[in-house]
């Protein structure tokens, strides 16, 4: 007969399957009450994971690690420290504890012939090496040895490795089929862990902004939509969390834009620095769309020629009426990374408004007609470039053929569903003359307000097109109950 203790970490598994990360917890804890098993540690610290709670889900994991291996069970002992890995080197950017933990887990595959782990080992060495070619074949050998062996979660966490790593190599579109095939069978629900798709999906993200893909991110965060209610944020990793923080900020959910990236500066603050700043300089755009000017200056002082901070630091400078210093922060940014790369897009136009507001409207409104010219490989640059020549043509006097180039860039950003630069874009639209007189591009007219009514309108629009394509069908999912609710710090 089950003793309470089995009934216990029993109920805490089935809420974890389930997505009940609160009663998973509480079940966990009440059984550790009881008495401590690896089984109830593991369990703990998994249910820790999904609520945010990443340092005390890893002491729990480390000490589940070490009480599965006392008790001669070394299949549980290379599961723990299998994501030991991967906290150690996503959630804190430790990467000597990730490489030892990289390390225990491979003796223990040697050791005790833990086959059906070595495909993830080789995934574990493909996410954490520095040579994405190198990194690129362990990937493949992953993949391979998930097929044979049927293992779907290893197959799709494979493929989306092997995506990422070559979006890094640069090549792009070999990249993106590899990461939409992933987040596409990780979200059906082909495999049997939900750990699945927060692999896929920050692999994803971090591809999209490599490649400065905005559009497949965003399309890929809201395919998400039924797994995020049901589990939760899926981009738990730091980097991926920063990034899901911009595309919210760009999307105009800046509440949960701003959950997420203070959950990203707490989890990076002492121990992953890149992405410490990553996450400053990110909320400091946040603060400048909502028109916080001076707060956006303080989380980024000290950061002035920092790459993260390029961006941002750029557009106080417009704001400021400094343009000269606006242009000399992104030529230093663009002489290391060239601008021939997509994630120039936003700097070129940046320098744009700073060419404009020094009345050199002719090397604007080329800049503009160049990154219109990426518009084959990159949507967002195109409308970029548009608004761009728009505004070099207001500050000219051309404002019949402004508000061409700017109503292309207007409709871009909203079929692109970038409520952010929409508002933006129309602020600049309703006076480009008034414009043009002062000057200067009014780099972040759109107000909070502004932002929210673009996000209605889109809105309405989606849910106009969703209802024509339900309609007779019923409305599957209906009012499902969100159950794994993101509870940072928690």
């Amino acid at each position: 007969m089950p003793t309470e203790l089995d009934t216990l970490v029993a109920a805490g598994k089935r809420a974890l399957e389930a997505g009940d990360w609160s009663a998973a917890r509480g079940c966990f804890r009440a059984a550790l009450d009881l008495r401590e098993t690896p089984e109830a540690l593991l369990g703990f610290g998994d249910a820790l994971w999904w609520l945010g709670q990443t340092r005390e889900a890893i002491t729990h994991r480390e000490r589940a690690f070490a009480a599965f291996l006392q008790q001669a069970d070394p299949v549980q002992a290379a599961i723990a420290a299998l994501w030991l890995c991967v906290d150690y080197r996503q959630q804190i950017g430790n990467t000597a504890a990730s490489a030892g933990w990289v390390a225990r887990l491979a003796r223990l595959v040697e050791d005790f012939e833990l086959d059906p782990m070595r495909g993830w080992l080789l995934v574990i060495k493909a996410s954490d090496s520095d040579d994405p070619v190198a990194g690129e074949a362990w990937a493949r050998q992953a993949h391979e040895f998930a097929r044979t062996a049927g293992d779907l979660d290893l197959e799709f966490c494979a493929a989306s490795q092997v995506g990422a790593l070559l979006v890094r190599q640069g090549r792009l579109s070999e990249g993106v089929t590899w990461l939409d095939e992933s987040m596409a069978g990780s979200l059906s629900g082909e495999g049997a862990a939900p750990d699945t798709v927060v692999w896929t999906s920050c692999n994803m993200i971090v591809a999209c902004t490599l490649g400065a893909d905005f559009e497949r991110a965003v399309q890929w965060v809201r395919a998400a939509d039924t797994f995020t209610r049901r589990y939760g944020c899926p981009f738990l990793f730091t980097e991926c969390r920063t990034f899901y923080g911009a595309v919210l900020v760009a999307m105009g959910d800046w509440r949960q834009a701003e959950t997420e990236l203070h959950t990203a500066i707490e989890l990076s603050h002492d121990a992953f620095p890149v992405q410490h700043r990553q996450a400053l300089a990110t909320l400091a755009e946040l603060r400048v769309a909502q028109g916080r000017v001076e707060e956006a200056e303080r989380l980024v002082a000290g950061l002035e020629d920092h790459e993260a901070a390029t961006p941002v630091w750029a557009r106080i400078h417009l704001l400021r009426g400094a343009p000269t210093l606006a242009a000399a922060t992104v030529r230093r940014r663009l002489a290391l990374i060239g601008e021939e790369r997509l994630e120039s897009a936003v700097l070129l136009e940046l320098l744009g408004e700073a060419e404009i507001a020094q009345d050199q409207h002719q090397s604007a409104a080329e800049r503009g007609r160049k990154l219109v010219d990426l518009g084959e490989t990159c949507r967002v640059a195109a409308a970029r470039g548009q608004r761009l020549q728009g505004r070099a043509l207001a500050a000219g006097g051309h404002v019949a053929q402004a508000g061409a180039h700017l109503d292309a860039a207007l409709s871009a950003f909203v079929r692109l569903e970038m409520p952010l630069e929409s508002a933006r874009t129309a602020a600049v639209r309703q006076g480009p003359s008034r414009t043009g007189a002062r000057g200067r591009g009014c780099t972040d007219a759109a107000g909070p307000h502004r932002v929210r009514g673009s996000r209605r309108r889109q809105g309405c629009r989606r849910r106009r097109r969703l209802s024509a394509a339900t309609r007779g069908q019923g409305c599957p999912g209906g009012t499902q109950r969100r159950r794994g609710t993101h509870e940072a710090g928690a």
